[in-house]
């Protein structure tokens, strides 16, 4: 039949009684294509499932380009000892301690979620004992950061889709543009230098678990808060998406303290983007209790003492915010020059003039975003809100070296991904997609670059000091490392550098023992002279009296001078302050060994094999105490 056949009928059906029906099914119909219509206007354009996965391939693959060699990457001499590979815990020969973990805090954090991780990667990790090498093999735990990191892209690209497809910031865009705006902004996350510290230092694997499980909450609460309001039937409870969300921002707080802040950045998204008003969050409140409950159980754990710190007046913490956001700022659109200690603590950037000028960089930020489109203001407003608990407005342990650190920023780069896909999808087009695309190369370029510096701990520390000659720990970490190489005439020189820069910090500032202890090892074991390094012994002790290491060492060189009891007493405090301290029952062992008393000497050096079973010296001692032989004569200098 010809269309004007079928539109003859029509009209003539219409005349007719047969006919009325007709009009009523195509208005019913019209009626329901413009319920669709509405619900599309107000959801945003339709999930694209093939665009992700297309996305989520490009990021794989430029993720695993800048950061696969990482894969083959050493631990580092900076906390990676004391987390990783000698936590007595996890270095467990009956395996790793996961409930003494989740009984309380360890090593001044409570993070149970990322000790439970390090354990599992570590019980896969194993490699053969090698007196004076890591019981684990560290590629295990690089591909692990490499891993998550590459998820939380792929959580930022997800949640990304999400925001661009509801809410009142992302009117007028259109669905074609979607796909490409989310891969940018995603990609801009992924390949940003401020992103490498937390990718190539192992000991901050709790920093990309944290974000994994932040993203999530905010993914879910996304879901929660753009559903709550009008729920449709047969689709999952919003309150469902809450629950979601609640649990995941719960592990990320057993992953990493930070993850305090992320009830303010829900809330600058809910508000800000989704356009909701306040009355409307009440259920966030929830998270604030939550996070209330884990800042009281954290600030027990990692005491901030006024010595170390100089914790300013309450009229000066906004100075250093502010100079922390200035200085947030300037790396988030000129990241180069990045290092793992700036070197600004309070003290330092108080002495400074221009922290007035930096101080006002929030209000001008606030003056230059106030009549911005809704996602800029989102984008400043979740930037501003993950850095919160490190600036300085209240006082935390790292303030000792610095403010400010990249890590701390790993969680903002999502407000910076945010303003850049909200302009792909607002001027989506093959200039704004090429601009995009040469940033996104350069970013990628200067990380693939900068994760060089955590090859392992000589090329870390080499650049701390090159990039802040002020770094006390990076002069003491790298001689550490030298002397470990046998390369003593420039540990030597280090340890001295390290001593000389930390005594002249203001006289209100203790100095750091690790230099002391350090440079009395060499003094004591490669120059033979064990009577001038105890002075440096005592210097340590007096800046730090639990300081084990500090008091093995004095007991082996008091041993050397025979005042053997107070050797002996000296060993005593090394296992008093670390009770898993194999090397300090070894000496226990030769020293009482030396002194006959074979019976204290095969207790402790059974307490040592105890902690090391595939340690064959401590074994060797072992059998020569129990057959009465006396041990050799001496041990090497503890560090």
């Amino acid at each position: 039949m010809s269309k004007r056949s079928r539109r003859s009928k029509t009209s003539e059906a219409s005349d007719g009684g047969t006919a009325v029906a007709e009009p009523a099914r195509t208005a019913g119909a019209g009626r329901r294509a413009a319920r669709r219509r509405a619900a599309s206007q107000k959801s945003g354009p339709q999930f694209d499932l093939k665009g992700f996965l297309i996305s989520a391939l490009i990021i794989l693959v430029v993720v695993s380009a800048i950061y696969g060699k990482t894969a083959s990457y050493s631990f580092v001499n900076w906390d990676d000892d004391a987390h990783v590979y000698a936590n007595p815990y996890l270095t467990n020969p009956d395996g790793p301690d996961i409930g003494h973990f989740w009984s309380g805090p360890y090593q001044n954090l409570y993070i149970p979620a990322t000790y439970t991780l390090w354990a599992l990667v570590s019980s896969n990790a194993r490699v053969p004992y090698k007196a004076g090498q890591p019981p684990f093999d560290p590629h295990a735990f690089h591909i692990t950061t490499i891993v998550l990191h590459s998820i939380n892209s792929l959580l930022v690209l997800l949640l990304l889709h999400l925001l661009l497809r509801r809410g009142r910031a992302a009117e007028q865009i259109s669905e074609s543009a979607v796909n490409w705006a989310a891969a940018i902004g995603a990609l801009i996350f992924a390949v940003h230098p401020l992103a490498v510290e937390s990718v190539g230092w192992i000991s901050e694997t709790k920093g990309l678990l944290e974000c994994t499980f932040a993203f999530t909450a905010l993914i879910c609460y996304v879901l929660y808060a753009s559903k709550v309001d009008e729920p449709s039937k047969g689709q999952v409870s919003p309150w469902v998406w809450f629950g979601l969300s609640t649990a995941a921002f719960t592990f990320a707080m057993l992953s990493k303290p930070n993850a305090v802040s992320l009830p303010i950045v829900a809330l600058a998204l809910d508000v800000l983007w989704l356009g909701r008003r306040i009355d409307k969050l009440l259920p966030l409140a929830g998270w604030l209790v939550i996070a209330a409950i884990f800042v009281v159980k954290t600030s027990g754990a990692q005491p901030v003492h006024s010595t170390d710190t100089l914790i300013p007046a309450l009229w000066q913490r906004p100075l250093v915010a502010g100079d922390a956001i200035a200085f947030y700022l300037w790396k988030l659109f000129l990241p180069i020059h990045l290092n793992n200690d700036y070197g600004r603590p309070p003290f330092w950037v108080l002495e400074h003039s221009w922290v007035y000028a930096t101080a006002v960089v929030p209000f001008v930020l606030l003056a230059l975003v106030w009549r911005a489109p809704a996602a800029v203001k989102t984008g400043a407003g979740v930037f501003v809100a993950a850095l919160l608990p490190v600036l300085g407005l209240i006082p935390f342990i790292y303030q000792v070296y610095s403010t400010v650190a990249d890590r701390y920023a790993y969680l903002a780069l999502l407000g910076l991904a945010l303003v850049f896909a909200w302009i792909a999808a607002r001027k989506s087009g093959p200039m704004v997609w090429s601009v995009c695309g040469v940033i996104i190369a350069v970013l990628g370029i200067l990380s693939f670059i900068q994760a060089n510096v955590w090859h392992n701990s000589e090329a870390l520390f080499r650049h701390s000091i090159y990039e802040n000659p002020r770094s006390w720990g990076a002069y003491g970490n790298l001689a550490k490392t030298l002397n470990d190489e046998g390369k003593i005439d420039q540990a030597e020189e280090l340890f001295r550098k390290a001593i000389a820069v930390s005594e002249a910090r203001p006289k209100y500032l203790e100095p750091k023992p690790e230099a002391y202890n350090g440079l009395g090892v060499i003094i004591s074991v490669d120059h033979n002279r064990p009577a001038d390094a105890i002075p440096y012994y005592d210097r340590a002790l007096s800046i730090q009296p639990s300081y084990p290491e500090a008091h093995l060492n004095k007991a082996f060189a008091l041993d050397g001078l025979g005042r053997h009891d107070e050797a002996i007493q000296e060993a005593t405090l090394a296992v008093q302050y670390r009770p898993a301290y194999a090397d300090a029952e070894c000496l226990l062992g030769v020293m009482y060994g030396n002194l006959h008393d074979t019976v204290n000497a095969t207790a402790h050096f059974q307490k040592a094999v105890d902690l090391e079973p595939d340690n064959t010296q401590y074994q060797d001692f072992l059998k020569r105490s129990q057959q009465a032989q006396p041990p050799p004569a001496s041990l090497p200098g503890i560090h």
